[in-house]
């Protein structure tokens, strides 16, 4: 459809709770990245992850501040002023 988005946009609601863990799929989902990228940010030590078996879980506060570091990473180059 035209106009639909990847993007899922979470209110305050929808929110989990930070201290609820998501599995590795919705993980990247929640942080609005690729699957692989998220591996590759574990594997880089820059997000600690919890093992269930063979799955990997991860804390969403945890998330939450790799998010906003991933903001922060952001060239000013990049930004565009409104």
């Amino acid at each position: 459809m035209a106009g639909d988005s990847s993007a899922r946009k979470v209110s305050v609601a929808d929110r989990p709770d930070p201290e609820s863990f998501l599995d590795h799929e919705a993980a990247a989902e929640y942080i609005g990245r690729k699957s692989k990228t998220l591996y590759g940010y574990c594997s880089e030590g820059r997000i600690p992850r919890v093992r269930d078996g063979r799955r990997s879980l991860y804390r969403v506060s945890d998330l939450d501040a790799l998010a906003a570091s991933l903001r922060q990473d952001i060239p000013a180059s990049v930004v565009t002023k409104t």
